[in-house]
Formats: structure tokens, C-alpha cells, sequence
């Protein structure tokens, strides 16, 4: 999960809904991703907005339920990292955490 991890943008939809998404690794076969998008038609705009999720590993693949990533980079719904994305650390899960 570690090579998937950074920050991912989407082309702009319309060019008025931009979203972006934040993977972080939560163990071998889970990330937590955090969403955010906002959308403008003039004159007015709605978000930003932005939610988490757990996701897990379908065994032996890169799909993570709904979302699937590619080593090039992309991942479902259009998104592609960031050129600069640096890796993000495994969270820490604390035993009475779980």
C-alpha cells in the first residue's frame, strides 16, 4: 500500500468540479482516503467539501473496493497522482485501537 500512497487529483470536470484525494497506507491490505472536491458555476459555488474512508485490499489485486490502482499512477475515476507526491507514512494503530 505504500507505493500507492500520495496525493492524486482529477481533471476538472466541465471545468467547474475539481476533486482531489489523499492515500494513506492503514496496513498491508487497507489505505484511508480522504476526499475533497468543490464545484463553481458562476456566480456561485458549492464546497469545498471533503470525507475519509477505510478501503480494503481485494486479495492478490489493487483494487481497493470501489477503487482500483495502476503502478503508472492513475487510479479509478480518473485521478492521477500528483508529479510531486511524496509517500505517506504507515498510520500508527494503537492495540486498544482496533
Amino acid at each position: 500500500t505504500g507505493e500507492i500512497s500520495g496525493e492524486y487529483s482529477a481533471p476538472c470536470e466541465d471545468g467547474r468540479c475539481c476533486r482531489s484525494k489523499t492515500v494513506i497506507p492503514f496496513g498491508p491490505d487497507a489505505i484511508e482516503t480522504f476526499d475533497s472536491w468543490v464545484c463553481c458555476v458562476p456566480p456561485s459555488c458549492i464546497g469545498p467539501r471533503a470525507n475519509g474512508k477505510v478501503l480494503t485490499r481485494k486479495p492478490g489485486t489493487n483494487d481497493f473496493d470501489w477503487m482500483t490502482f495502476s503502478a503508472d499512477g492513475t487510479a479509478g475515476g480518473g485521478f492521477k497522482k500528483r508529479p510531486h507526491s511524496q509517500k505517506r507514512p504507515f498510520r500508527k494503530v494503537e492495540t486498544r485501537d482496533l
